[in-house]
């Protein structure tokens, strides 16, 4: 049997479906998501890393995303621990780079030796990124964590608990 008409399956030659393939006073024709939805997420995670270096480095955290237009938003949202088992106060940053682009930089955060923390063999910390970016691009892009020692050297590491999601924000034009 064949359905034919203005929007019968006849019209659908070439297996996908367009707006103009549905008809429209059909629900899902006028069905638009506004400023501030999610149109996607992409999720990455560290796999632990250690860095003596003060400079910043790859930690080998990536992910990449393709914004569907260029008014949409990027909201990257990082997470990890930083790890202490000396008796010394150690520091460590990272920051966020949109392709070879620094977006956010933490800058030094301060892990207490094992002395301050009531006594125990190990602390560690909990630091994030919440970041909004504006890419202005509907070519792919992507996202990288790198991390640097800030304590002159001393290895700090990066706990596999670390993760990276990007979730592209529907946007608007003003």
């Amino acid at each position: 049997t064949l359905i034919s008409g203005s929007t019968g399956v006849n019209k659908i030659t070439d297996g996908t479906i367009v707006n103009a393939d549905i008809g429209s006073s059909a629900a899902i024709a006028t069905t638009k998501l506004g400023a501030g939805a999610v149109l996607q997420v992409k999720i990455g995670y560290l796999t632990g890393v250690t860095t003596s270096s003060n400079s910043y480095s790859d930690s080998g955290l990536s992910v990449s995303i393709t914004p569907s237009s260029t008014s949409s938003k990027i909201l990257a949202d990082f997470g990890t621990m930083l790890y202490n088992n000396s008796t010394a106060e150690l520091a460590g940053g990272f920051q966020l780079v949109r392709d070879s682009t620094s977006v956010f930089d933490t800058g030094n955060h301060y892990i207490y030796d094992q002395g301050k923390d009531s006594n125990q063999a190990t602390t560690d910390g909990g630091e994030n990124i919440n970041y909004l970016d504006s890419p202005n691009t509907t070519s792919a892009v992507t996202y990288k964590i790198q991390v640097k020692s800030g304590t002159n050297g001393a290895a700090v590491k990066f706990l596999t608990k670390g993760h990276l999601t990007l979730m592209e924000i529907a946007g608007w034009v003003q």
